[in-house]
């Protein structure tokens, strides 16, 4: 009797306490726990927010209950045909939707806190598409087209400038790339050379990595930051467009 009493008020608790945060209070708690307690970078959690406030844009006032598998495929296809800033969504975007979903529902069922969905949500298949390896006459168009760009700084131009004659001489991985460090400048061609001793100069720092990160955010930040794999990959994105190159990514460049 006890045991049953015990039982049905363990219920009516957990009941009340689900009643008792909104799916805006549960999202909050857990960016603060991804922040705080995961550690993650200040990036993650910024996409990561995004992407629950436009599940949460979808999801309503709906409770948590009628969090089902169903609304989750719902989902899904409401995403495929939404467009945000103009473009739809690639499937990999669509993923990363659901990875933060999958980390947020996670975190619930970490802190006993019921919904109606009971199998993991899924990610959809990454179709590959052959890879277009990269031509001298289509890397001389993009670094033409780079060198008629005037709106950033010499530094930044001097960075991305050294960025697309190392990529295209190493015909290496931008993972590899952007680990490069400063006595790695003494194993390329002269012209290469001399535009990376041209960008140190100006630098005025002692980091050790070949490429900084010099955008707004950065000259508010104290600390001296490298350039990362996904900003080096934007850039050579950035001018491979700006090329009329579309076909050209990152990936065009390594052997």
């Amino acid at each position: 009797m006890f045991l049953l009493f015990y039982l049905i008020i363990s219920y009516l608790c957990h009941k009340i306490k689900v009643m008792a945060y909104t799916t805006n209070q549960l999202i909050n708690s857990f960016l603060e726990h991804w922040q705080y307690i995961r550690k993650r970078k200040p990036e993650t959690v910024r996409n990561y927010e995004l992407y629950l406030r436009r599940w949460q844009q979808f999801y309503g006032a709906l409770s948590l209950a009628q969090l089902t598998d169903t609304k989750l495929e719902s989902y899904h296809r409401w995403l495929q045909h939404q467009t945000f800033g103009g473009k739809k969504l690639s499937a990999n975007t669509i993923n990363y939707h659901f990875i933060a979903l999958r980390n947020w529902l996670r975190y619930l069922q970490l802190h006993q806190i019921k919904t109606g969905v009971r199998a993991r949500p899924k990610l959809t298949k990454h179709i590959s598409v052959p890879r277009s390896k990269i031509t001298s006459s289509q890397f001389n168009k993009i670094l033409q087209t780079f060198r008629l760009y005037k709106k950033d700084s010499l530094l930044t131009r001097l960075r991305d400038e050294l960025l697309l004659l190392y990529l295209y001489e190493a015909r290496c991985k931008v993972h590899e790339l952007v680990s490069m460090t400063r006595q790695n400048l003494t194993t390329v061609s002269t012209a290469v050379k001399r535009v990376g001793q041209h960008y140190l100069r100006l630098r005025h720092d002692e980091v050790e990595a070949l490429w900084l990160a010099h955008d707004r955010a950065q000259t508010q930040r104290k600390k001296v930051k490298a350039l990362s794999q996904r900003s080096a990959q934007r850039l050579i994105r950035k001018y491979a467009i700006m090329a009329g190159l579309p076909e050209i990514t990152a990936d065009s460049f390594s052997r």
